[in-house]
Parts: C-alpha cells; sequence; structure tokens
C-alpha cells in the first residue's frame, strides 16, 4: 500500500503538468523552458519516490526510474533525461543521509539510463508522440531489466548477495514502475480523448509494423525462455543429482572399506587361533562373530560352530556359490552385507581365507556386532562432509535412526527431522524432495552393511545456479530482443516506411484530384518501379477520364430517352377516375418509373417504381421490370402473386445485382376497393375528401430481384368517392438542401393538406416547385416521379336506394323486404335475391345485436346495380363500436356438431356466397360492402 503513493503522485503530476500545458498560459512558454521544469519537476518525484521505498526480503523496493520515464515518454526527450540525471545524482549522494550504500551505483546509473532511453525511443521510435500505454508499460520493464543487470554487474566479487537483491526486488519493481508509467499514460489518454485501443483500418503502417514486429519478438523471447528454463531446470537437477550421489558414493566406499578391512582382521585372527583350537564355538564367542564354517575342497561345510550348517553345499545358493574364488586361486574374499543362501530371513556379512591344508575358512558377523566395531569408521566417514555449502550427510542404523556424529541431528530418527524413506518403493541415489525441521530440502540415499547413507542439501542451494542463471539469461534475452526489435524497427522504417509515406504523400494528392503530380521516389530499384508504375496509371488515367467523361454524356442523353419514352403519356380524364403523372430526371439518370391500365371495365392498376443504380443499366432494367409487371396484371394475377412472379422472372441471370422498389395498387372502380402490395418502396399518400391526408403504412415486402423465393403480402382498403391517392419515389422526401436537410414525408404531408383540393397536374406542378424552392441551389441528384390518381365516381353504380333501420332484430322484416323489393324492381333473378338475403340477414342481426351493446342506434343499407357488368352493390353502415368481421378466422366445418365453437358461421357463409366482401372504418362508422354478379 505504501508504495501506491508515488505511483498515484506521479499520476497526478502528469495529470497536472498536463492540464496546464493545455488549459493555461503555460503553453506559451518556449519549448526548451517548459522541458527543463517538467525535467526539474520529475526529478524531484524521482527524489521523492528513492525515500518512499518499501522493504522487500532485505531490499528497498521503489519507484524512482517511473518519473524520468514518465517524463520523456509522454512531455519530451529533454525532460526525460533531466529528470533522469536529477533522479540518478539524487540516488548517489543519498547515502549520506542513510540509504543503502549495495545498489548505490547501479540505482544512480538505472535512474539515468531510464531517462535517455525514453528520451531516445520518443524521439526517434515514435517520431516525437507520446506512445501507446502498451508501449509504455514494455519500455518500462526494459529499464528494470538493465537496473538489475547493473546490479549484478556492480557486484560481480559477491553474486550470491548481488542475486538475492535482485530476486527479491525484480517482480515488485516490475510492477511497481510500469504501473505508474502505464496508469500515466493512460490518464493522459483519456483526458486527449485517445482510444486506448486501436480502431481497425485507422492505424498506420508504421503502427502495424511495430505491433507486429513487437508480437513476434515477445514469441521469439518467450519460446527461447523457455527452452532456457528446461535447459536450466534439467542441468541443475543433474548437477544436484551428481553432487548428492557422489556424496553418497564418497560415504559408502569409506563404510564399505572399513567394514571389509575390520572384518578381515577377524577373520585372519581366526584362522590363526583355529590352527591351535579347533573348538569354532570358543572362537566364535571369543571373538564375538555369529559364525564361522570350515569349508573342504568339495566346496561342502564340514564343520561349523552352528550345527546345522554342516554338510551344506556352498554352491547351491547364489550367495555363498560367489566364495567359489577362494577355490580357483584367491586367498582372501570379503563379501557385503546381505541375505544369506541358507535361511534368506538373516542378513549376514561373511569373510573367508584359504586354509593351508586346503579349503578355507569362512567368518560372518550380523549388523550389531560389526557396527560397534566400525562406530568410530562412521563418525569419521561424515565427519568434516557436507554437501554444498549448507547440506549434510547422515548415517542412520536400520531403524533410520541417526547414528553419525553430527551433533544437530545425532541420536534423532529421519521422521524427526522431516525425511521418510520407504526402502521397497524409493530408489537409490534418487534424488526426493522434503523438509528438514520446516525448510525445503532435496535428499538422496543408499544403503551399505545395514546403514543408511542420508545426503541432503537445501532447495534454494540446490537451485542457486538455476535461478541465477535463468534470472540473468532472462535479463539479457529481454535486453537482446528489445535491441533487436528496436534496429528491425528503425532498419525498416528508414528503408521501407519512410519511403511508402513519401509516395502515399503523392497518392494523396493525386487522389484529391491533382492529376498533374508525380511520383518520384527513387532510393532502389523497386521503389523506382513503384514510381513509374503510378505515373504511367496517373496518365492513363488522364486519358480515361477524357474519353469517359464524352461517353457518359452521350450515355446518359440515351438513357434518359429510354426512361421518358416507355412512360404513359395518356393520362385519363373521366367520370370514374384521373390519373396525372409526372417523372423529373436527374443529371445522372436513373430507373424510376410510373405505370397505369386498365384490366377490365372496372379495375385499374396503377403504380410506381424506383429501380437501383445509374445510367443505362439501370434504363434497361426499368424497361424490363415494367413490361414484366405490366404482363403480369394484364394475366388477371392478384397483385402480391404478380410481385412473386415478378420477383423470380428479375433475379433470373441478374448479375449485375439490380433491384426494384415498387408500390402498385389495383382499384376496383365500381366498388372503391383497393387491394394493394408494396415491395420496399415509400409508403402512398391517401388524401381523404372529407378528411386530413394520411400515409397508407403497410409492412412492406422486400424489393423485386433481390432475392428469389420472396412471398408478398397483399393489403386491402376502400376509397370514398373524391379520395385521392398519391404515389412517389424518394427524390420526393429525400430531396436534399445545401445544408443537407431532407424534404421529409412531414413537409410532403403538409403540402398535400394545404392543396388537397387542387387539381391533380397543377398539385403536382406546385409540388415539384415547392421542392426546388426547399433545395434551392442543390443539385438534384434523383429522380422525381410522382402519379396522383382521382377517385371520382359519384357513387359505386346506376340508380342507388338507401334506408335506415333501426339496429333491433324486430326490423329484420322490414329489412328483407326492403331488400327483395329493390332487387326484384331491377330484374335481378330470383337466385342471387335469395342468395344476397340470406347474407344479409346474417349480417344485420350481428349488427343488432353487437354493433350498440345494451343502446340504440341504426343501420343504413344502401342497394345499387353496376350498370357495366349487371352487379348487386350492398352497403351496410352503423356508427357502432368499431368491428371488422373480415379478421375472424373461419370455422372448421369439418369438425363434429357438439365440437364446433359457437359463432363465425355466419360472415364465413356470406363470405362464400358473395362474390366480393370489404369492410372500412371511416368517419366513425363500420362500412360493409358486398358484391354479387347475375
Amino acid at each position: 500500500m505504501k508504495l501506491l503513493i508515488p505511483i498515484l503522485l506521479n499520476t497526478v503530476l502528469v495529470i497536472a503538468v498536463y492540464l496546464l500545458d493545455k488549459h493555461t498560459s503555460w503553453k506559451k512558454l518556449p519549448y526548451m523552458v517548459k522541458q527543463v521544469i517538467i525535467g526539474v519537476l520529475f526529478g524531484g518525484m524521482a527524489a521523492f519516490a528513492s525515500g518512499f521505498g518499501v522493504e522487500v526480503l532485505g531490499t528497498v523496493i521503489n519507484v524512482r526510474d517511473a518519473a524520468p520515464i514518465s517524463a520523456g515518454l509522454i512531455f519530451g526527450a529533454p525532460a526525460g533525461i533531466i529528470s533522469g540525471l536529477i533522479g540518478g545524482v539524487y540516488r548517489w549522494f543519498s547515502v549520506l543521509w542513510g540509504a543503502g550504500t549495495y545498489t548505490r551505483l547501479a540505482c544512480s546509473l538505472a535512474a539515468i539510463t531510464s531517462g535517455f532511453l525514453a528520451a531516445g525511443l520518443r524521439k526517434l521510435m515514435f517520431d516525437n508522440k507520446k506512445p501507446t500505454w502498451g508501449y509504455g508499460i514494455a519500455i518500462t520493464v526494459v529499464c528494470e531489466v538493465i537496473h538489475m543487470l547493473l546490479i549484478f554487474l556492480t557486484n560481480m566479487q559477491d553474486t550470491v548477495t548481488a542475486f538475492t537483491f535482485v530476486k527479491g526486488c525484480t517482480l515488485p519493481m516490475f510492477c511497481g514502475n510500469a504501473g505508474a508509467v502505464g496508469l500515466a499514460i493512460i490518464a493522459v489518454s483519456l483526458l486527449s480523448h485517445e482510444r486506448l485501443t486501436r480502431i481497425k483500418g485507422s492505424e498506420h503502417i508504421a503502427q502495424t509494423f511495430q505491433r507486429w514486429l513487437l508480437i513476434c519478438i515477445v514469441m521469439a523471447y518467450f519460446v527461447t525462455n523457455l527452452f532456457t528454463l528446461v535447459l536450466q531446470q534439467g542441468m541443475s537437477q543433474i548437477e544436484t543429482n551428481a553432487v548428492i550421489t557422489l556424496s553418497l558414493e564418497d560415504v559408502h566406499k569409506d563404510i564399505i572399506d572399513a567394514s571389509d578391512k575390520n572384518l578381515l582382521e577377524i577373520a585372519k585372527k581366526v584362522k590363526d587361533e583355529y590352527k591351535t583350537n579347533p573348538d569354532l564355538d570358543a572362537i566364535a564367542r571369543k571373538y564375538g562373530i555369529s559364525e564361522v564354517n570350515i569349508i573342504d575342497e568339495s566346496f561342502i561345510i564340514v564343520a561349523s560352530s552352528v550345527a546345522e550348517y554342516v554338510g551344506y553345499d556352498m554352491a547351491s545358493g547364489e550367495q555363498s556359490a560367489e566364495f567359489e574364488v577362494l577355490l580357483s586361486g584367491e586367498t582372501e574374499f570379503v563379501q557385503e552385507y546381505r541375505q544369506t543362501s541358507y535361511d534368506e530371513g538373516f542378513l549376514r556379512k561373511y569373510c573367508g581365507i584359504v586354509l593351508d591344508e586346503g579349503g578355507f575358512i569362512q567368518v560372518g558377523y550380523d549388523s550389531k556386532q560389526f557396527h560397534s566395531d566400525i562406530g568410530s569408521n562412521i563418525v569419521d566417514a561424515t565427519k568434516n562432509r557436507h554437501i554444498g555449502k549448507n547440506g549434510f550427510i547422515a548415517i542412520c542404523d536400520e531403524k533410520f535412526n541417526i547414528v553419525s556424529d553430527n551433533e544437530e541431528y545425532n541420536g534423532t530418527s529421519l521422521a524427526e527431522i522431516g525425511i521418510s524413506l520407504d526402502l521397497q518403493n524409493m530408489s537409490e541415489k534418487t534424488v526426493y524432495q522434503c523438509e528438514v525441521l520446516g525448510k525445503p530440502y532435496l535428499f538422496g540415499f543408499t544403503v551399505a552393511e545395514g546403514f543408511c547413507i542420508i545426503g541432503a542439501m537445501p532447495t534454494d542451494e540446490a537451485m542457486f545456479m538455476r535461478d541465477a542463471s535463468l534470472y540473468t539469461s532472462t535479463f539479457m534475452q529481454i535486453l537482446i530482443f528489445a535491441t533487436l526489435f528496436v534496429f528491425i524497427y528503425f532498419l525498416v522504417k528508414c528503408v521501407v516506411i519512410n519511403n511508402l509515406q513519401k509516395v502515399n504523400s503523392s497518392l494523396e494528392k493525386i487522389t484529391n484530384g491533382n492529376l498533374n503530380v508525380t511520383v518520384d521516389v527513387r532510393s532502389n530499384a523497386e521503389f523506382a518501379s513503384l514510381s513509374d508504375d503510378i505515373n504511367l496509371t496517373v496518365k492513363t488515367l488522364k486519358q480515361y477520364i477524357t474519353e469517359a467523361a464524352a461517353r457518359i454524356d452521350k450515355e446518359l442523353e440515351y438513357a434518359k430517352q429510354i426512361q421518358l419514352s416507355v412512360l404513359p403519356t395518356n393520362f385519363p380524364k373521366n367520370e370514374d377516375y384521373g390519373i396525372f403523372a409526372q417523372m423529373i430526371a436527374a443529371k445522372e439518370v436513373g430507373g424510376d418509373f410510373y405505370d397505369f391500365y386498365k384490366l377490365n371495365d372496372t379495375i385499374v392498376a396503377f403504380l410506381v417504381a424506383d429501380v437501383s443504380g445509374k445510367g443505362i443499366p439501370a434504363a434497361m432494367f426499368m424497361m424490363t421490370a415494367k413490361t414484366i409487371l405490366k404482363d403480369l396484371a394484364e394475366s388477371g394475377m392478384a397483385v402480391n402473386d404478380i410481385f412473386v412472379k415478378a420477383n423470380g422472372k428479375l433475379c433470373e441471370n441478374n448479375e449485375s445485382g439490380m433491384f426494384v422498389t415498387v408500390w402498385m395498387g389495383m382499384l376496383d372502380l365500381a366498388t372503391g376497393n383497393l387491394k394493394y402490395a408494396n415491395a420496399g418502396h415509400n409508403p402512398p399518400l391517401v388524401i381523404h375528401k372529407n378528411g386530413e391526408g394520411e400515409y397508407l403504412r403497410t409492412r412492406a415486402g422486400f424489393v423485386l430481384g433481390g432475392m428469389e423465393g420472396v412471398r408478398y403480402r397483399i393489403n386491402e382498403m376502400t376509397l370514398d368517392p373524391g379520395d385521392r391517392i398519391f404515389l412517389y419515389t424518394d427524390g420526393v422526401t429525400e430531396a436534399t438542401n445545401a445544408e443537407e436537410e431532407l424534404y421529409g414525408e412531414e413537409r410532403l404531408i403538409a403540402f398535400m393538406n394545404q392543396n388537397r383540393t387542387v387539381e391533380a397536374k397543377k398539385l403536382l406542378v406546385a409540388l415539384k416547385a415547392d421542392i426546388d424552392e426547399f433545395v434551392g441551389e442543390a443539385p438534384q441528384f434523383d429522380d422525381i416521379t410522382m402519379l396522383m390518381l382521382d377517385y371520382k365516381k359519384d357513387d359505386v353504380g346506376g340508380n342507388v336506394c338507401e334506408r335506415v333501420f333501426p339496429a333491433e332484430d324486430t326490423a329484420l322484416r322490414d329489412v328483407l323486404g326492403f331488400v327483395e323489393e329493390t332487387l326484384e324492381s331491377a330484374g335481378c333473378p330470383m337466385k342471387v335475391t335469395m342468395a344476397l338475403c340470406v347474407a344479409i340477414e346474417e349480417v344485420f342481426v350481428n349488427v343488432a345485436h353487437y354493433a350498440y351493446g345494451d343502446g340504440k342506434g341504426d343501420v343504413k343499407l344502401a342497394i345499387s346495380l353496376s350498370e357495366n357488368d349487371s352487379t348487386v352493390i350492398f352497403r351496410m353502415s352503423d356508427k357502432g363500436t368499431p368491428f371488422d368481421p373480415l379478421k375472424r378466422p373461419d370455422p372448421d366445418i369439418t369438425l363434429p356438431v357438439e365440437e364446433k365453437e359457437i359463432g363465425g358461421l355466419g360472415i364465413f357463409i356470406t363470405k362464400k356466397t358473395m362474390d366480393t366482401v370489404s369492410y372500412a372504418y371511416k368517419n366513425g362508422e363500420n362500412i360493409l360492402t358486398m358484391t354479387k354478379k347475375f
């Protein structure tokens, strides 16, 4: 926590200096004056951080180096150098008031080096600009690596202490200084509203190269360091194993030699005794041995202090058979302590000496006997022996009690000091880990003459060379790779990036329209070739531009002619309806078009469309789309099916990816019923005779020609006589003035409402004039296409009979009588009259029951006959609760009677018996219209 104070103070100082430079008269000071002041401020920060350290493992951790690095990277090279010098000088003289002397020179040089390094990198590598926080952290790490290496280099006479200092302070100082610098750079980036991460596509090639070079260098460093770590780990283990094993072998040999020598001396005495005293039992007791055997030349025990051994064939056992060498010329043979062939449950050591009369005498004794005989030798074996500097050798008996003369451990068991042995599952001369009195150790063991020899070495001592080598090699690799990074970057910058910037500078002028610029970068063959190619391309481009300008002008003229030639100009104007349309082409011809045609005596189709793209391709696509739509409409298809079929045809071989937005409607002049579909087009504007205009907003389908397999929705509404509908393309609402403001839908509907009674042709001319006034001097970038349809028919048929009835069941008889009388007088066939009466009865009863709830109201009936196609048109209107009976789903008539839901059957019958049924809610009235031909 204490270390956070200088870290935060460094950040606060950076923020304060930055704000002073940006928002006060400070920024008016000469550059070098500001650099000197900043250098002194951050030099003071370095001095403060020197005395505000934290003691860790006997070393003092501080963030002194962060101050000159921050000054050099963020504010300028001179500031970094000055602050580094102040920090270094302060550290040198700080010993006078109690600072440590061991790292005096290293710390002073490190502070100065940090300032110079930060200054140099800002100037040469980052073009005198602040680096990103990632680079700031990386540079700080390199500075701290230099700091640690300086501690090693200035204390080569005491590498152990130097390594202790380095090991204790490396990670804290890396984190502290890197954190201080990174935090300072992030703070400045936030204050200057810079992104902490680069937006893709926004960085320069130098930055991209820096980033990828850094990634490659870091990857190479980690791979190399990992290899070094594995290698050092393996070598350290091998070296530790060798040291422990060699010590174990030395002690093992000493014990074996002492044991062999002792037993051989006893055997010689026994041999001499046997010459004068053949009593083997007495001899064994006298010399404190376990057994004495006499073996003849046949390798058979002929006499023994152990009676049961007499007659035993020595050749019958592996252990005993080894003594056959005494019958083959050897005079003495000492065998190691091991299991006997006669009884493998016994462990015994044997020695044999050849007898003068033939055969040999064999002496054997147990571990207890020879352990006491060679006790002094055991003490001598471990005396003044140690492994490494602080390791030890210990000898244990068969119960793992330490019997060697070691004042610290003698008399204790291995388990008491922390070493556990399992002779059956652990291998001799293999290194294992343990904790001796709470301290990590590495140990190995071997067995000799019933003794267990332990060699142990502190883990930190065993791994000292590994750790020291790892630290120094890691530091050197960081420096090497950092130097390699800077060198490669400068090399590429000088050879490639600088020349690319020159080329890009010329290209920028060319792309901005100055085709008279020439590229002249000739530092090497590649750039000379690139310059020549660019210059040739620009020259060719000039020629193409001249030719293309003339060709485009001609193409635009052709496109305009094509576009205008296919648009209908004979606008109908009769008692039923009127249409006027206008298309004002832009300079760059697009593919707008309108069309209208009567499909039969009562149905008129009309549409407005907008083709994507410009020029001849758009005009040709427009002609194709217009022809397809008209052919499909005249075939009698519904408007949504027309769109489905047209979409499929337009998608065929549409390699250019063009498409068209279309709004198409079919108006029944007899009833005012309008069926329409929208393929991604602007919503039309419906202007009611007795009300305001409104946009006919429905969910638009996908554009035609954009994607195969698209379905389209058919929509339906009813126009009243006097209503008008206005179709247009986006050239109207997206007309833009010099301030880049759009004409927009709100301005359009306001204009239409103000002029809703104006004749269609005059209205469209006035609208174009209003658009021109809004746009002003701004050019027209898109075609403006407009179509106005006026539904003029005074009513739906010839003679109309109307009557108002109360919405009550009791009025049903009068209603049906009115219908029958009217149809009979008009000459309507009885079959049609009966069908109409059934339908009218169902509809009237529903209105009487539900339209007014518990209140009372009227129902208006209107019956007329179309003079053109012998169609009876029936309208029923009421002012009750708004309700569209056509939205109710049809009942499932296949269900049994007991499973059918109540309701819905009446309107279902009506829809099935009538030719058309439509609903509209206008001016507060529910209006249901039905037609029936006869």
